[in-house]
């Protein structure tokens, strides 16, 4: 080339030679991204300094390790990926990710760039974690174990009474609430009578052993009529007792209101008396202690009418629920919803196919209710060989037991070369009938159900045919056709329907609807049952081949 000038830094050299990166001269006069344009031009074609072989100056990304640099060094680099990925094994300043250098990188859960154990993220740049034997951020404790019951628990927590977790050794309960009436106290410890806590099954409990105070040693209330004389009140003091001598008689020296007995004089005595009405009735407003009558003392009102305020239809005089007579005085009754004497459950609705019958006894197999989701069947007898076996499931072949009218034999297994067949031996019905057939006990069976399995049959001279099938009761159709399905007029067939004991049910020889061919419709019962065919008695007799074809519930 020749530019005409001396300049070395364009196009063309001062030696006539085209510029190109790699000449060592710098070509200026060109910006970044225009052809020809040079970072650098080191004169070498080394791409692993400063200036890479392609004049470009060497960065941090470029995809190029830099070579001619020492550690600590401005521009110096360990690794150079290529790209701007910095949670990758090298980051973007090029550096090989390490744990402590603030970013997250190739088997890292996370990097802080710190040396604190106890934050969010560990030294071994693991996030903090309840277990890791660290106490991070929102632990009381960490003991690295999986232990519940331990000074500090799963959740690192420290245990405490309270925290629904026995730690073991310490507490002997721990129920996690607040409530101390429960069976497991605020202290941790098991409630038991005496400890002053009125806990399950207790009516009081005054934490003393003290038996005639208002808190017996058995942790019952103490009331008048428990045999047991109270101490630790005077004389006008509510409860006070003056005697108890443990019955409910008001004609002994002690009354059922546990005075002295003077009831009855017709004077209301303060404080010791409720009323005094002069009488021995005991089931009016003032019963014979001097007390008002009311639902729960164990005497059964009979001055008032029911919608009365105060009526009783019953009393019991105790606190059970679910005796005969409620706490409301009223009886008991299944459907109430409590489970009342006589009753098993007692649910409160009308359903019948739910753990709890309408009569109030707990649904179970046999019961004749269908229980959903549990029992396929139910038909409510202890009969293991009809089609809903004993233990509510619905017969099946290969269940083992033989049904009856449906199976010949079943012995529960799916082995077919044994005595019984994998279909458990069941009836086929029959296409043709089979001679000799003209009596009962030789009768051709079961005959097809539907219509279009009909029996071939052949009349001859005064020949009676039988045949049989059993139904589980409703509707059958019964009738004649000639062998080619159709109606006509010979051979002329007479059905005769019989029962199992040989009662005559229905006799038809045509019907007027389809020339000369029988036909008898009528409802039966469930059993097995007989069709006798013979010709009408015509001279000569109408023989030949016809149908006979029946429908009935199976």
């Amino acid at each position: 080339c020749d530019d005409g000038n001396n300049e070395a830094a364009d196009a063309c050299l001062n030696t006539c030679i085209a510029g190109a990166c790699g000449d060592g001269i710098l070509r200026l006069g060109l910006q970044p991204g225009a052809p020809g344009y040079e970072g650098c031009d080191d004169g070498d074609q080394i791409n692993t300094n400063a200036c890479t072989a392609a004049c470009t100056l060497a960065t941090c990304g470029d995809g190029v390790l830099r070579q001619d640099l020492r550690v600590g060094e401005a521009g110096f680099e360990a690794c150079d990926d290529g790209n701007r990925i910095d949670a990758d094994a090298c980051t973007n300043v090029c550096s090989v990710s390490a744990c402590g250098d603030g970013v997250a990188g190739p088997g890292e859960e996370c990097d802080d760039g710190n040396r604190v154990d106890a934050d969010a993220c560990t030294n071994a740049c693991n996030r903090a974690a309840c277990g890791d034997l660290i106490i991070g951020p929102g632990e009381a404790c960490d003991d690295g174990n999986r232990v519940d019951g331990d000074a500090c628990t799963n959740a690192c927590d420290s245990a405490r009474c309270g925290d629904g977790i026995v730690q073991q050794g310490v507490e002997a309960c721990d129920d996690g609430n607040q409530v101390d009436n429960d069976a497991c106290t605020n202290v941790c410890a098991l409630a038991g009578c005496g400890d002053g806590i009125i806990g399950p099954g207790e009516a009081c409990d005054d934490g003393n052993r003290v038996n005639n105070d208002a808190c017996t040693a058995a942790c019952s209330v103490a009331v008048c009529g428990d045999g047991v004389t109270r101490g630790d009140l005077r004389p006008g003091d509510p409860g006070y007792e003056a005697c108890d001598d443990g019955n409910q008689l008001d004609t002994d020296t002690c009354t059922r209101a546990c005075a002295i007995a003077v009831c009855g004089d017709g004077l209301i005595n303060a404080g010791v008396e409720d009323c005094d009405d002069g009488n021995r009735i005991d089931d009016d407003a003032c019963i014979n202690t001097c007390a008002l009558a009311a639902c729960g003392d164990g005497i059964l009102r009979a001055d008032l009418a029911g919608g009365d305020a105060g009526f009783e239809a019953c009393d019991d005089g105790n606190r059970d629920d679910n005796d005969l007579c409620t706490n409301a005085c009223t009886v008991a009754g299944c459907g109430d919803g409590r489970i009342g004497p006589g009753e098993a459950c007692d649910d409160g609705n009308q359903d019948n196919d739910d753990l709890c019958l309408n009569t109030c006894i707990e649904a179970a197999c046999g019961d004749g209710f269908l229980h959903a989701g549990v029992e396929s069947c139910d038909d409510g007898n202890r009969i293991d060989t009809d089609a809903c076996i004993n233990s509510c499931t619905a017969a099946t072949c290969g269940d083992g037991i033989v049904w009856a009218g449906q199976e010949q034999c079943d012995d529960g297994n799916q082995n077919d070369g044994d005595q019984c067949p994998n279909n458990c031996g069941i009836v086929t019905c029959i296409r043709t009938e089979s001679e000799a057939n003209d009596t009962a006990e030789t009768a051709d069976g079961p005959l097809c159900n539907t219509v279009d399995r009909w029996v071939d049959v052949n009349q001859g001279n005064d020949q009676y045919d039988w045949f049989w099938f059993e139904t589980t009761g409703g509707r059958i159709d019964l009738y004649s056709r000639l062998a080619d399905g159709s109606c006509g007029t010979s051979p002329d067939p007479w059905l005769t329907l019989f029962d199992s004991n040989m009662n005559q049910l229905a006799t038809n020889d045509d019907d007027n609807q389809c020339e000369y061919m029988a036909h008898i419709e009528m409802t039966i019962p469930a059993g097995r049952y007989y069709v006798r065919a013979h010709p009408y008695p015509w001279r000569p007799i109408r023989r030949g081949d016809y149908r006979i074809a029946i429908s009935y519930p199976q």
